[in-house]
């Protein structure tokens, strides 16, 4: 895992990016009627943008796990501020001790 500081944090905010970015691209295409005007054609897109949708789902629950590996690696114990929280959007923010 890659160790904590500029560029950990830089990977998470560029995963959080890939997990919105892919759950609306996902929800986006479910969201389109092509009209082909032939049957057997819109069966074959329908199915297409369904396994473009799940492909976009699966890489959101990817990244998921990847965000919540990062956490717990980056938990230090006694250190509320590490805790990872619930969810899979959980990541800890370290805070700045006086």
């Amino acid at each position: 895992m890659t160790a904590a500081g500029p560029r950990r944090e830089g990977l998470v905010r560029v995963l959080r990016t890939v997990r919105e970015v892919a759950r609306t691209q996902a929800d986006d295409l479910l969201g389109q009627v092509p009209d082909s005007g032939d049957p057997a054609t819109g069966r074959a897109v329908d199915d297409f943008v369904e396994q473009a949708a799940d492909a976009l789902r699966a890489l959101d629950e990817a990244v998921a796990g990847t965000l919540r590996r990062l956490a717990v690696t980056a938990a230090e114990p006694g250190d509320e501020a590490a805790r990872p929280g619930s969810g899979s959007d959980a990541y800890p923010v370290k805070r700045e001790r006086p």
